[in-house]
């Protein structure tokens, strides 16, 4: 070591060690030592729960800081250009094929460029677009963004009132790379992500354990079968708010085409018969009035049309007929006996609102299961549809014993087999002795 260095660590120690000393030299203070009481010892206070994060308590202060910031986005969002009003199906469609969701902007375009707010008809939500993906600039990039794997489509709504009631006071829709759904309530938030071909829920509860985090599947028709609970309770009221419906459930067309013993209404059967003439009339006004009148015989107008004879219409009134089905239909049922004997589907037809179907899907799961099936409560109750969680859980496990999953049997020696020679390990070679210095 050359002298220098010498130098400058001796300089070091003689300036640091007084202070060293000094701290080192530090006592804490005394204190008395500890006494029992006479009663015990004394409890200490509870320590308060902690709050701001996912499964945590939720605390006074907690919630007014979220009321807080429901009431900052309301002034921010209700200071934002009017775009422009439109009905929902002209703004936004989401649908369902084969078994993901379909995420396809409308026709309409905001009167505003960049971020706006759009009156929705029959809506008292506030509608918030980005136009960059809307109208003429969504379809104009393709398939991609129908399919809900790409382009530039955004879409927020707030429910102010919702959060009076810890309903869903913003919900965000976006199709960039895949189709994403994000929802706020005071209390909690939801997550849905869906990436070719691959579906995520996420829900985080504050004030719970949250369980329901990470949840997996490859279509929704699964999700909804391993997950009833948090499909019906969480993601059923989401795409609710965002459609008007219930894109989750089984369509009554769809419904009628597998449970074919269920008949028409012989006086609904009547009005659709009376409006054939004017189906294929000449004037195209003609026609489009008398579209307008069967759509107003709804879901029973439906069942009367798929049960008609067909085959000495006309191409008009056929198209026409088809039309009105392919409203309350979501898929082509190719194999009606194939779905009587589909566990989901049946037990999906059970909530259904037409005691028709829920009596034909009642007894078909009856024999599929090979005994009674009991409900609880009314359709669309609480104490109904946990009727209905249960059968899926008992179902499922029932179905599991059925089928039990194929296991691979353990490989049994073969005695002609030649062993393998013994393994020979070369030893490691003797390290040198280390040079001299």
């Amino acid at each position: 070591m050359n002298r220098p260095l010498l130098t400058i660590l001796a300089g070091f120690a003689i300036s640091v060690g007084p202070v060293l000393a000094q701290v080192t030299s530090v006592q804490p203070p005394a204190t008395a030592p500890a006494t029992v009481p006479a009663g015990g010892p004394v409890a200490r206070p509870p320590i308060p729960p902690i709050v701001g994060g996912p499964g945590l308590a939720v605390g006074g202060d907690m919630l007014a800081n979220m009321k807080r910031n429901v009431e900052a986005s309301k002034t921010r969002i209700e200071a934002l250009p009017e775009g422009g009003s439109c009905k929902l199906e002209d703004l936004l469609r989401l649908t369902i094929s084969d078994g993901q969701l379909i995420c396809e902007p409308g026709s309409f375009t905001p009167a505003q460029p960049g971020q706006c707010r759009v009156k929705v008809e029959g809506s008292d939500a506030t509608w918030v677009v980005t136009n960059n993906g809307f109208g003429a600039a969504g379809r104009n990039l393709g398939p991609v963004a129908i399919a809900g794997k790409g382009g530039v489509f955004n879409l927020q709504r707030y429910d102010w009132n919702a959060a009076d009631r810890d309903g869903f006071w913003m919900i965000n829709v976006n199709s960039f790379n895949g189709v994403s759904l994000g929802a706020e309530k005071l209390t909690s938030s939801v997550n849905f992500s869906q990436h070719d071909g691959n579906i995520m829920l996420n829900v985080f509860e504050f004030g719970k354990i949250n369980r329901n985090n990470g949840l997996r599947a490859e279509s929704l028709v699964q999700l909804q079968a391993d997950h009833p609970e948090e499909v019906r309770n969480i993601l059923v009221p989401l795409l609710r708010n965002l459609t008007g419906k219930n894109l989750l459930h089984t369509p009554p067309a769809d419904l009628y085409a597998v449970f074919t013993e269920i008949p028409a209404d012989p006086a609904v059967t009547g009005k659709v018969v009376a409006l054939l003439p004017r189906l294929d009339a000449d004037d195209f006004t003609v026609r489009d009035s008398a579209s307008k009148d069967l759509a107003r015989l709804g879901i029973p107008g439906i069942l009367a049309a798929m049960r008609m004879e067909t085959d000495k219409l006309s191409a008009e009134q056929k198209a026409r007929l088809d039309g009105f089905i392919a409203d309350e239909g979501r898929v082509s049922i190719k194999d009606p006996l194939s779905a009587r004997k589909n566990l989901n589907f049946l037990l999906d037809a059970l909530n259904d609102a037409d005691v028709a179907i829920v009596a034909a899907a009642k007894h078909a799961l009856e024999e599929l299961v090979g005994h009674p099936v009991k409900l609880e409560g009314q359709p669309g109750t609480d104490q109904y549809n946990a009727s209905l969680d249960s059968l899926h859980i008992q179902f499922k496990k029932e179905m599991d014993a059925k089928n039990p999953p194929h296991v691979e049997p353990e490989a049994t020696p073969n005695p002609t087999a030649r062993p393998l020679p013994p393994l020979h390990v070369m030893p490691l070679p003797v390290p040198l002795p280390p040079a001299q210095q």
